[in-house]
């Protein structure tokens, strides 16, 4: 796979009778509405941001001057459905300029999958630099928060906000990680196992 599954096919048991498809985001939305369903014994509730973000060396970036072309070429070298745009002057779009350490500073938002399929769609194409591409969006700051925010927090973020992807931050806006649908599906799954 190219990316991270995000939606799984449900069948009766045959594996022939189809019976949906549930999504990340359906299980996210499910554990907004029904908490005690999915966490009947309340272990999700001491959980923080942290506790289930990805660090930073797991983040592709790029800079608000990358065309969306090279966001997605990057999403494809990460093995990840979205990339943190940020204006950090002292960072280069080479590839080789750019560690899994290298401080990210400035960051402006974020760019997934579905955005790079839109501006195919749109004929925009992939030319269209980052932050020409961001100022179209509406609401990019509001997907930024704190690592110290508690998890159900973001789970109710993602489920009313209808998002895939958190950007964590910290006090002075430099990137700290990332959360997504998958993260809150991976972290349940991982509790309910234990």
């Amino acid at each position: 796979l190219e990316f991270a599954c995000r939606h799984v096919v449900i069948c009766d048991g045959t594996k022939t009778n189809r019976r949906g498809i549930i999504s990340c985001l359906d299980i996210v939305r499910f554990l907004h509405a029904q908490p005690s369903v999915l966490d009947p014994d309340g272990v999700l509730k001491g959980l923080k941001v942290r506790d289930v973000m990805k660090p930073r060396a797991q983040i592709p970036t790029c800079t608000q001057r990358a065309t969306v072309m090279q966001a997605m070429q990057k999403m494809i070298a990460f093995r990840q459905n979205f990339v943190v745009v940020h204006n950090s002057d002292d960072v280069h779009e080479d590839d080789d300029e750019e560690t899994d350490d290298t401080v990210v500073k400035h960051v402006r938002g974020i760019v997934t999958t579905r955005d790079t399929l839109r501006a195919y769609v749109d004929r925009t194409g992939g030319e269209m630099s980052l932050d020409a591409w961001l100022q179209r969006l509406e609401g990019i700051e509001a997907r930024f928060v704190k690592a110290d925010l508690p998890f159900a927090a973001v789970v109710r973020k993602l489920a009313t906000e209808d998002i895939h992807h958190v950007v964590v931050v910290d006090d002075e806006n430099i990137l700290v990680g990332a959360m997504s649908s998958s993260d809150v599906a991976h972290t349940l799954a991982d509790k309910i196992q234990a």
